[in-house]
């Protein structure tokens, strides 16, 4: 589908006003200029969620950055632009880990710690109570969670990719 299409879908299917939020797989390898304008130009304002391992392309009006700190750290120009930051914790090394990405991040972005799924109600595995003693810790830090997980919105949403695919991405394109 390309950008006309789905600023059509998204001019029949949201008010003016809304935001349309750019995600999954990894959308910031893509050029989004032509789709930022086209939703822009129908009043939406452009949220992109990015794991910030190439240059950002397209005037979004909001960019939360989710770094892998395992795999390709963000760059730098990225984590400048972020608003805000999601870390997903699967043990609690990942906090500090995730951390380590963000030198340059602006002052006034506010840092998300999320238990990964599979961990996000398992009281006895460390990952809640890392996060709780790190937001304790730093007042920069918010303790999140994966609503739309919890309610399966994935799942239930019949446009949903169901495949077995990581974060909904292109494995040819290795993402």
């Amino acid at each position: 589908m390309g950008a006309e299409e789905l600023a059509y879908v998204v001019a029949q299917d949201s008010p003016e006003g809304a935001f349309v939020v750019i995600t999954g797989g990894e959308p910031i390898l893509f050029d989004l200029g032509p789709l930022v304008d086209l939703l822009h130009g129908l009043r939406r304002r452009v949220h992109i969620e990015t794991s910030g391992i190439a240059p950002l392309r397209g005037a979004v009006d909001w960019v939360t950055l989710s770094p892998k700190p395992f795999g390709q750290w963000p760059t730098p120009a990225v984590v400048a632009h972020a608003d805000e930051v999601k870390i997903i914790v699967h043990v609690p090394q990942d906090i500090q880990a995730g951390l380590d990405t963000l030198d340059g991040l602006r002052d006034d972005a506010v840092i998300w710690l999320h238990p990964e799924w599979s961990k996000a109600r398992d009281r006895d595995n460390g990952v809640l109570n890392a996060i709780t003693e790190a937001v304790k810790l730093n007042p920069r830090l918010r303790a999140g969670y994966q609503m739309h997980k919890l309610y399966r919105a994935d799942e239930l949403d019949q446009h949903s990719d169901k495949r077995h695919i990581p974060l909904g991405g292109n494995p040819r394109l290795g993402f």
